[in-house]
């Protein structure tokens, strides 16, 4: 997937038809999870880095049966065998959309996805709360739980991210509270 064709309706239709299936997997080539927009912005991504390669192989040879798996030392000889092929693809197809590079996405449009976002981690959070006894000792879910990788672009305005998190710390605090009685 590239900026420019994160919303081309076939890719959509693609996208849907496949994530029925719960196998989708975003393939990214000039864009970071941040630049993809819901719906396709909701799934699991995979940098064009070999790393990234490599641990895409290994979640789709975990789907297969046992004794199918080729496992991680053959994944990794295949993967380095087949590396610079595939590296010159993706170069191949970054020039190509070069020339029609998408805007970035609108620093609100970013905002209120991670607010729904928010909410819906509090949400599921607080439903997890009823059903986690006290004696648990859950308190909170520590932030690498809830997101494990940056919230926006290298151009995310510092203050917005920070009150963002704010609003993150606010919400588990109330949610702690709440399961305290307090």
């Amino acid at each position: 997937m590239t900026k420019a064709n994160q919303a081309n309706p076939w890719l959509l239709f693609e996208g849907g038809a496949l994530a029925k299936h719960k196998v989708l997997q975003v393939f990214l080539i000039d864009a970071s999870p941040a630049d993809i927009s819901p719906p396709l912005g909701m799934y699991q991504h995979t940098r064009p880095s070999r790393d990234d390669v490599l641990k895409l192989l290994h979640t789709i040879d975990a789907k297969l049966p046992q004794d199918e798996r080729r496992g991680s030392d053959r994944l990794a000889r295949s993967c380095d065998k087949n590396w610079p092929e595939l590296e010159a693809a993706i170069n191949q197809a970054r020039e190509l959309n070069s020339s029609s590079p998408a805007p970035p996405r609108d620093q609100r449009d970013v905002l209120e996805e991670l607010v729904v976002t928010t909410r819906e981690i509090a949400a599921a959070v607080a439903q997890l709360s009823w059903s986690v006894p006290l004696s648990a000792g859950l308190t909170h879910l520590p932030a690498a739980t809830v997101w494990p990788e940056p919230a926006g672009p290298e151009n995310f305005d510092p203050g917005l991210k920070n009150e963002l998190m704010k609003l993150v710390e606010l919400q588990m605090a109330a949610l702690a509270r709440k399961r305290r009685g307090s």
